[in-house]
């Protein structure tokens, strides 16, 4: 495995402050990097570096010759005179350069068949259809669009798409998931899987590194500290670093006390012995200790006391510019929910793991817009999505429950479909119509759509007895605890799973009705 990049003693200042300090990193093929750090640690800085649009204070930075770059700055930049699809193209730019040379050249050269195998290497063959693609997926604007008309969120779709599509050797991509819905996001975190070059990103999303990510990158005091894994690895193993560093500074802090009563003594005697003592306490002394990492602390004030409804929408709708957003939208906020929002879009991580306990913390209602997917799923007890055509779900539980609801229905509905059309063409054939006839599905009755709309609240309770159970199972006092419980919990627990595979199949079949009374007829 060769390497692409080497960054070599990186230093780089600003003013009094030194944000990369003698830094060394390298990138080889195939490379899965995720850079993390705080806020204003010189991440930025760095990756620009790498992207040859900076150059250090000291130190080198090495390629390999034809090494293909591809940059998606947080400050991206597009040509405001182009198109939406003119701007996405010249990602690629250095594939359609080749293109061009091939085109020009006579086909029994030697360069002809050089480039010919290059363009294939790059996929330059086929970039009309991968552009198409990658703009369904990422929600780009539509492609005749100019670049000054659109939002900020459209051009960081654009950008994205922009930098993916010319299938560099090395992708660098700072905060990809920025103004990206999770469908989006997902489908990003495919395609670096799939990707067959290096990449290295810079992101704050948790679950989009634990998803991409084989090697994670910590800068931290100036310098790297390389971990192989994903994201969670990387916290275990920076858990165990700073143990460690934690039990070689109280080594040294109880040297230096120990040390420090003999110095206070002022023996008068000057022998070597006593010198030496002397020079390794003051050496001690002068190193600097590991750098410690503080969490900033929130507190959310508690609010007054509320009552069981806190805020009851009705009807709601609303349209822009002709466009329905959402309609029909009922929806009741209790006291003690924290409710995120999903939907397509129209830190530094430590600080957000401390926003995340306040907010379980915290007593009150929580309403909370995000696309971080661990952030949703640690917080939320709820979850309302905005699913297109004016459609707004409420889910109970996090977000990837509602995933897994989501996918479910679509199974039920393509399975209910199938059903229908089978039954359509058989009941045709027994009466011997050249046409089949479509059976009109029914729809749930009052009793069963207040069933329905009561079930998900149900699996949840359950759900969540079923893990408390457990957890008491899995808790190390068990049998000091509640070992006379046994046979009760034992019980409790394989009827509360009992219930829990009911309410399931009772929530499928009545959500397939729901789905199959919106699913249009096929005649076949």
């Amino acid at each position: 495995m060769s390497t692409l990049v080497t960054a070599t003693e990186i230093t780089v200042r600003y003013g009094e402050r030194t944000v990369l300090d003698g830094a060394t990193l390298a990138i080889d093929e195939g490379d899965c990097v995720g850079l993390v750090g705080r806020n204003g640690c010189g991440k930025t800085t760095f990756v620009r570096i790498l992207a040859g649009l900076q150059l250090p204070d000291s130190g080198n930075v090495t390629r390999r010759r034809d090494l293909v770059v591809s940059y998606l700055p947080q400050d991206f930049m597009l040509d405001a005179a182009k198109s939406v699809h003119e701007n996405i193209r010249d990602g690629a730019r250095h594939v359609l350069d080749l293109i061009v040379e091939f085109e020009s050249l006579p086909a029994a050269s030697r360069r002809h068949q050089e480039i010919e195998h290059r363009i294939a290497a790059l996929e330059g063959w086929t970039l009309d259809p991968r552009i198409a693609t990658a703009m369904a997926h990422l929600n780009c604007p539509e492609g005749a669009r100019r670049i000054d008309t659109l939002s900020g969120g459209e051009k960081r779709r654009v950008a994205m798409c922009r930098a993916i599509v010319s299938r560099p050797d090395f992708l660098i991509l700072d905060e990809p998931t920025n103004h990206l819905d999770p469908e989006a996001i997902e489908w990003v975190a495919e395609f670096l899987d799939e990707f067959k070059g290096a990449f290295l990103v810079v992101t704050h999303d948790r679950y989009f590194l634990d998803r991409a990510v084989k090697r994670m990158v910590e800068l931290s005091d100036g310098r790297f500290f390389s971990h192989h894994g994903n994201y969670t690895d990387y916290l275990l193993d920076k858990a165990e670093r700073q143990a460690a560093d934690a039990v070689i500074e109280h080594k040294r802090q109880m040297f230096l006390k120990k040390e420090l009563a003999w110095v206070r003594q002022g023996p008068r005697a000057q022998r070597s012995k006593q010198k030496n003592r002397f020079e390794r306490y003051y050496e001690t002394a002068a190193q600097d200790g590991p750098a410690v990492e503080e969490d900033v602390e929130l507190c959310i004030p508690p609010p007054p006391p509320l009552g069981n409804r806190v805020v009851e929408l009705i009807n709601l709708g609303m349209e822009l510019g002709g466009r329905a957003l959402f309609r029909g939208f009922n929806f009741t906020f209790q006291n003690g929910q924290r409710v995120g929002v999903a939907g397509r879009n129209g830190l530094d991580l430590p600080t957000l793991r401390v926003l995340e306990e306040a907010l379980i913390a915290f007593p009150g209602v929580v309403l909370v817009v995000s696309h971080d997917r661990y952030f949703l799923n640690r917080i939320c007890t709820d979850v309302l999505a905005f699913e297109g055509d004016g459609r707004v779900a409420h889910s109970v539980g996090d977000y990837d429950y509602y995933l897994e609801k989501k996918q479910r229905t679509s199974v039920t509905a393509t399975r209910l479909s199938a059903a229908i059309t089978s039954t359509n063409k058989s009941a045709a054939l027994d009466r011997g119509d050249a046409t089949p006839k479509p059976t009109k599905p029914r729809k749930l009755s009052f009793k069963e759509a207040r069933e329905l709309a009561g079930m998900e609240a149900q699996i949840h309770a359950v759900d969540l007895e079923v893990a408390r159970i457990e957890g008491l199972f899995a808790s190390p006092d068990f049998h000091r605890t509640h070992a006379t419980q046994t046979n009760r919990l034992t019980a409790d627990l394989a009827a509360a799973k009992e219930d829990l595979a009911r309410l399931y199949a009772r929530w499928e079949e009545l959500e397939a009705i729901r789905v199959a009374s919106t699913v249009p007829s096929t005649t076949g």
